[in-house]
């Protein structure tokens, strides 16, 4: 796998950026994060991209076929040791299920250092009928896997997760890459 950071800087079309990330993910890419921004008609997004060193060449071809639509992309390869790469958590909430409990999920790891790659929310109880409504209050469990990004204090975490619900039951797990393959 090939690691790096693609700056991509052209006037602000968000059909031609859009079809530069359907790009990357046709070539087996995987957008671990990005940010964009825009001021005066012009935009500079920055996306950190695991590429299969395979399809490279064929990359570099792609990046300039945008070049000639007007962006302008630059491929930076980051280093293997990059802070956090290769360490992960693993969260299991168990508990009453509440309406943007994953979005605030999302928000208090992402604030952590924690950058969700996998979430699953798996309804317990009685099996829903036709025409009836996941509602608030059912119990549930959440599976979530994330890319730890910087250094993470392990009881802040917890103790951030506890204030979305006292009653979630919660199980925290720091991984290696390879455990969690296992």
């Amino acid at each position: 796998m090939f690691y790096c950071l693609l700056t991509v800087t052209g006037p602000d079309l968000p059909e031609l950026l859009h079809k530069f990330c359907e790009t990357l993910v046709l070539m087996e890419g995987v957008i671990l994060e990005s940010q964009q921004s825009v001021l005066a008609g012009q935009s500079v997004a920055l996306y950190k991209v695991f590429l299969p060193a395979q399809h490279l060449s064929f990359a570099q071809s792609r990046f300039s076929e945008f070049e000639r639509q007007g962006l302008n992309i630059t491929m930076q390869e980051l280093p293997p040791n990059h802070p956090g790469r290769g360490e992960y958590l693993e969260l299991t909430l168990s508990g009453q299920y509440r309406f943007y409990l994953c979005h605030d999920l999302r928000m208090i790891l992402d604030s952590h250092g924690a950058r969700v790659e996998q979430m699953n929310l798996h309804y317990k109880g009685q099996e829903l009928t036709s025409g009836q409504d996941f509602t608030a209050d059912q119990p549930c469990s959440i599976k979530v896997v994330a890319a730890i990004s910087r250094p993470i204090s392990e009881s802040n975490l917890i103790q951030a997760l506890q204030q979305l619900a006292p009653e979630l039951e919660i199980q925290l797990e720091l991984l290696k890459a390879r455990e969690l393959v296992a």
